[in-house]
Parts: structure tokens; C-alpha cells; sequence
């Protein structure tokens, strides 16, 4: 509380959250006012979005649904409603961090619809004790934030929540100079910025300590609830894209494996066993495909198997009647994300958990064997 007394006296960031309509002029009953650009630009109503019951391959396992208290933190099926969506436009906006905090320097007010945190209020961040911030790098222009919490460093936040920020505002793209990336620059998000034809020029990666002002800044509101998958979403996913495909490969008939062995966690330890009591199986890494064979790959594929991962993110581009196994690691509690991606668009999604240390367990590579048996090589 001290440290917040003395940044309302003495710093210079925000000292407050509001909603954005705390700052939009009341409507005087003249004409002859000063034009602003701190407005609303776009309002879209949600509706919604009906998910089934998954598809677990062992009724021990619904042991791994976490809770929060006495409540599961994701329900197992439901109809749930999707946010409105809403472009806004601040006038002389800054943002601050890689989650994009976005305020209004004159009042030093932060905007509570443009950004939030995993486990806490926005109005806790340390922004709103920051006594020594440096004043915003002033960039003129109009700029439009992709952040969203987790985007700055994981794929199906970028993809899933990032992404379709530019669907949205389709209208207006082409007239922004910059565009705010969360995050440090990485070759994975560069393939993704460069298939979407967007200027190295226009980049601005929005990084943890990252603060800049925009003669008017563009944001959204949260699109997309956690996990929360719409339709909406994933059409103007495969829309934006989808396009200009070159076809590469020919999987109707195989059995399309993606592996995480280039990743430190939620690596199958004894993959290769697997692969080789396997040999059906046709394997990818998904990170180090390019966006035209990533889609293509998708598309084209039947049937997929993979640990849970930021991978199966690329499912979205998978066609009604796919076959998907997602195998967790016995510690892993169910993320519901990738079966209600399937769920909406026709994909046969089974999920189970395995060893994936030991291969000799209850839990290990005879028991997934059998589940391969089961679920794909009979379908």
C-alpha cells in the first residue's frame, strides 16, 4: 500500500484499473467538439459454444480432472458463452509488459478489459508500484497489440489467442504501422508474422519490461475465454491461414506421429521403442515444419497421435472425421483445449495417460501399444 501511495505522488504509470467507458467523453448536446480516438471501433456479439463429453481411454483416469477447492477447474462437457468481442482505440495510448497492460497516461488509468494474469488481479501487477519506470519510448502512428497473457512464449496462446486479434480487425489492417508482438523474437513466431505477410518494419516485440506510447493504440478485448474454444476462432483461423497452400504430402492412409523430441518437457523418454514396435507410424516434429507443411500436414492427416503439447494447437486446420490420441504424462492433470477443438469440428479425440519415464510400468509402452490397437490400427 505504501509503495502505491508513493506512485500515485511521485511515479508516472497507472495507479488505477477502470473500464474503458471511464474514459470516453460523455455526449454533450452540441456538435462543435474536439474529434477523439479514444472510442470503441468494432463490437461483435458472442454466442454459444456447446462441448461434449471427452473421450478418456480408462475410467481411472478421470482422476486427473484438477480442482480448485471443491469445484473441477475445467468442466467435462457444457454450454458455455462466448465474450462479445470489441476493438478499442485509445488516443495517446501506452502499453507496458509482454501481457500488454494498456493505460491512459493522463489519468493514469489502466484499461481492466485489455489485459489479464493467471492468478491475480491486473491491479496487482508491479507496474502500479513502479516508482522508477522510465517514461514510454514515443512512437507515432497507429499500433495494434496481439498481447495476451501466455502469448509471449507459448504456441497455442499465439496461435489460438494472438492470431485472431489480426482476423478481427481485417478491416483496418492494412492501415496500422505497427503491429505489437508479445514476447522476444523467435524463429517460430517469425515463420508464422512472415506467412501472414506482415513487414519486418512494422514488427514491435512487446517484451517483460517493454513500454511504449502510440499516437493511438489499437486493443482488444480477451476474444477467447481460457480454453474456451469457438467457432468463430477457429473459422477465422482456417480463413486467414489457409490460403495459397502448396499440397506435399499424401497421409489419408497413415498414421501421422508428432513428437516432442526436441522439447524438454513432456517428452515420451522410451519414444523410440514406440516408434519401433510401430512401424506404421510416419513421424513429424511440428516446430520444425513450415507453416505451408504444417497445415498441409494436418489437413491431409487421419490419424494422429502425439503427446499433449503446443502441437496439437495445429488441429485446428484437421478435417471432420480425423482420428486424434493425446497422451498425457501420469502427472499431467487434462487441459480440455485440444478436445474441444475437436469437438467443434468433428474430430474423434481420445485422451489417456501413460508412463512416459518407464516403459516397463502398468502405464507404459505395452499399454499404449494397446491403445493404438484399439482406438486406430482397428478404425
Amino acid at each position: 500500500m505504501f509503495k502505491l501511495i508513493l506512485n500515485y505522488f511521485l511515479g508516472i504509470g497507472p495507479v488505477r484499473t477502470r473500464e474503458f467507458k471511464s474514459l470516453t467523453l460523455k455526449n454533450p448536446n452540441f456538435i462543435d467538439q474536439p474529434e477523439t480516438l479514444t472510442t470503441i471501433l468494432k463490437r461483435e456479439k458472442g454466442t454459444a459454444i456447446c462441448y461434449g463429453e471427452p473421450n478418456i481411454f480408462g475410467e481411472e483416469q478421470l482422476s486427473h480432472h484438477r480442482k480448485i477447492g471443491n469445484r473441477y477447474r475445467y468442466q467435462a462437457k457444457g454450454i458455455y458463452s462466448e465474450p462479445d468481442r470489441i476493438l478499442f482505440s485509445l488516443e495517446r495510448g501506452c502499453i507496458f509488459g509482454s501481457i500488454g497492460i494498456i493505460y491512459d497516461q493522463k489519468s493514469r488509468t489502466a484499461i481492466k478489459e485489455a489485459a489479464e494474469d493467471w492468478f491475480k488481479p491486473i491491479s496487482k501487477h508491479p507496474l502500479f508500484t513502479a516508482l522508477r519506470l522510465k517514461k514510454p519510448v514515443f512512437k507515432k502512428g497507429v499500433a495494434l497489440s496481439l498481447c495476451t497473457t501466455g502469448a509471449d512464449g507459448g504456441f497455442y496462446h499465439f496461435l489460438l489467442e494472438s492470431i485472431p486479434k489480426i482476423a478481427f480487425c481485417k478491416e483496418i489492417f492494412c492501415s496500422l504501422d505497427y503491429i505489437i508482438v508479445p514476447g522476444d523474437e523467435t524463429a517460430w513466431k517469425k515463420k508464422w508474422l512472415d506467412w501472414l505477410n506482415i513487414p519486418n518494419e512494422k514488427i514491435i516485440w512487446q517484451k517483460s519490461t517493454s513500454h511504449y506510447q502510440f499516437d493511438q493504440l489499437l486493443f482488444t478485448s480477451r476474444l477467447i475465454k481460457d480454453q474456451q474454444i469457438s467457432l468463430w476462432q477457429l473459422n477465422s483461423l482456417n480463413q486467414l491461414l489457409a490460403r495459397d497452400l502448396v499440397e506435399k504430402y499424401h497421409l489419408k492412409e497413415k498414421i501421422v506421429y508428432i513428437t516432442r523430441k526436441n522439447v524438454k518437457e513432456r517428452m515420451l523418454e522410451w519414444e523410440e521403442d514406440f516408434i519401433a514396435n510401430n512401424p506404421h507410424l510416419i513421424v513429424f516434429d511440428a516446430a520444425e515444419l513450415s507453416v505451408n507443411d504444417t497445415i498441409v500436414l494436418f489437413q491431409q492427416a487421419k490419424k494422429i497421435i502425439s503427446p499433449h503439447g503446443a502441437g496439437l494447437s495445429n488441429l485446428i486446420f484437421s478435417k471432420p472425421g480425423t482420428t486424434v490420441i493425446e497422451i498425457y504424462p501420469n502427472d499431467k492433470t487434462y487441459q480440455p483445449c485440444y478436445q474441444r477443438i475437436c469437438n467443434l469440428l468433428g474430430i474423434h479425440h481420445s485422451a489417456t495417460w501413460v508412463d512416459f519415464e518407464n516403459k516397463n510400468s502398468v502405464s507404459g509402452l505395452n499399454y499404449l501399444n494397446k491403445i493404438i490397437s484399439s482406438l486406430v490400427l482397428k478404425n
